[in-house]
């Protein structure tokens, strides 16, 4: 069942990249689902309407990218792209559902912005939403939404801060949880802004 879940991802991927397409997914507690993928945005062009679009900074967007997927991974890898995070597991797996592998999934950062699964069934204040499943992060329009509610949530939480460079380690933190990360993507942010000048 998970090999096909994510040769479903693949077909996502590939699809949201390439035609409109539709497919049947199936998931042990949920009712036979279908998934219709009509966006037909590349992830290059995506990207590029995230500051139009949410108000985003690009090179915030950028370092994002850089520091969830690393590596030169293709298009269709960072569409794909899954990672199990165990310690959302009680916290929030759980409580979406008592499938073992359906609340991994919700446990798990999914697509090229890696936002947690669920990050689809919670709000901010820990109330419980129903914006979309944690396979729909993979489709490049709804894994765009979440992005830009995610990060503009942490930038609101940073506004005020100062100095900047305490803002935007805020601002990282936040996304992630992490004060590696935040450090290192603060680190990439500097070098990329220097770059430009």
């Amino acid at each position: 069942l998970m090999k096909l879940k994510r040769a479903l991802v693949h077909v996502t991927g590939v699809s949201s990249l390439f035609a409109a397409a539709f497919f049947s997914y199936d998931l042990p507690d949920l009712n036979r689902t279908t998934l219709k993928i009509i966006e037909r945005r590349t992830l290059q062009e995506t990207i590029a309407a995230i500051p139009k679009d949410c108000g985003i900074p690009s090179e915030l967007t950028s370092v994002i990218l850089s520091q969830e997927v690393r590596g030169e991974a293709s298009e269709l890898d960072k569409l794909s792209a899954v990672k199990y995070e165990p310690g959302h597991l009680e916290k929030y797996g759980k409580k979406i559902s008592n499938n073992p592998e359906v609340a991994r999934e919700y446990a798990s950062s999914h697509g090229p912005f890696q936002i947690m699964g669920w990050h689809c069934k919670f709000n901010f204040d820990g109330s419980r939403a129903d914006r979309c499943e944690w396979y729909q992060l993979h489709d490049l329009e709804i894994s765009k939404r979440e992005y830009c509610r995610v990060m503009n949530n942490c930038i609101s939480k940073n506004e005020n801060v100062e100095p900047a460079t305490k803002k935007y380690y805020g601002i990282f933190k936040c996304y992630n949880g992490s004060d590696k990360y935040a450090a290192e993507a603060l680190e990439e942010l500097k070098n990329e802004s220097l770059s430009k000048i």
